[in-house]
């Protein structure tokens, strides 16, 4: 995380304190400092997370830096670092130029700091809340998002693509299974990793229509999709929440 950026965290967090502080002596319960205290940290764990292109040096096209985890894409493909947690995502037999393309911009622009030499600092560095990578394998895109406490990413299927075709590969994991809950479990050598179940929907002219379906295994440490009877016509839409 960047200077600035927690310096702001900083700076919210005292202000809640302060106001709740401020309202404790006007009769109010120390509860509600502890309250304000807790929806200001929230609120900063709720906010997007932002990706910036890479430096050459990151051997990738976008990174990312929230409270508890870093993200780099590449090719797209995401290495996820968690403390001492670390796993690759690879999406095994997509197409290597997929072209990533960038959406929602975020207000505001990052100055990070660069060390003990001022003159390798950058300015105006511009970052987004959504990087897309279109047809890594042909017809389905992956976008990746998050917020300062999960990277999400999610398949989109057009209409002749085949939700199939997609392969997660979770690279240097120990084992990776599925639990009672249809949940990814990813076990490293400092821990494990849990990635929510899929919801898998089509957007219809009646409304959004869910659709059954979960992962499936195909590999030792690969998972893709099993997903149920669906309108073709339609895009599918692999929602990872």
């Amino acid at each position: 995380m960047d200077r600035n950026r927690i310096q702001r965290v900083l700076v919210t967090l005292a202000g809640a304190l302060i106001g709740a502080s401020s309202s404790v002596s006007g009769g109010q319960k120390p509860s509600d400092t502890r309250d304000a205290i807790m929806r200001a940290h929230d609120q900063y764990a709720s906010a997007p997370l932002r990706f910036e292109a890479a430096e050459p040096k990151d051997n990738a096209d976008f990174v990312a830096r929230a409270e508890r985890y870093q993200v780099r894409l590449a090719k797209g493909n995401a290495t996820i670092v968690d403390g001492q947690k670390a796993i690759n995502l690879e999406l095994a037999g997509a197409v290597a130029k997929s072209i990533p393309a960038v959406r929602n911009p975020q207000p505001g622009v990052k100055n990070p700091a660069a060390g003990n030499d001022p003159r390798l600092a950058k300015t105006g560095v511009q970052t987004y809340g959504t990087v897309e990578y279109k047809d890594v394998y042909p017809g389905v895109n992956v976008v990746y998002s998050g917020t300062q406490r999960r990277l999400q990413y999610d398949f989109i299927v057009a209409p002749g693509g085949n939700y199939k075709d997609i392969t997660l590969d979770f690279k240097k994991a120990r084992r990776v299974w599925r639990d009672g809950s249809g949940n990814l479990v990813i076990e490293t050598g400092a821990g494990k990793i849990v990635q929510r179940a899929p919801r898998i929907y089509q957007d219809t002219p009646q409304g959004r229509q869910i659709i059954p379906g979960g992962y499936l295994r195909k590999g030792t440490n690969q998972f893709g999709f099993t997903i149920g009877p669906h309108d073709p016509k339609l895009p599918l839409v692999i929602d990872r929440p």
